[in-house]
């Protein structure tokens, strides 16, 4: 068994997640770099994140779907 912490307990039925994307927001300092884009069930950017930290999706990253 794995001990389960607080986000696993509360949001990790909310994400599925790519290792194979990139950062799709334009006005971060990573831009196009390799980044896990985390999706909601109905296929919404909820986050990116640059393993270590993340941000939330530019507004017009937040049009993207998962496909």
């Amino acid at each position: 068994m794995t001990k389960t912490d607080e986000w696993d307990l509360h949001f990790a039925n909310e994400y599925a997640a790519s290792v194979k994307d990139r950062c799709p927001d334009p006005d971060c300092e990573l831009f196009g770099e390799p980044a896990t884009l985390c999706y909601g069930g109905d296929g919404c950017l909820l986050d990116i994140d640059h393993d270590g930290w993340g941000h939330p999706p530019a507004a017009a990253g937040e049009q993207a779907r998962a496909s």
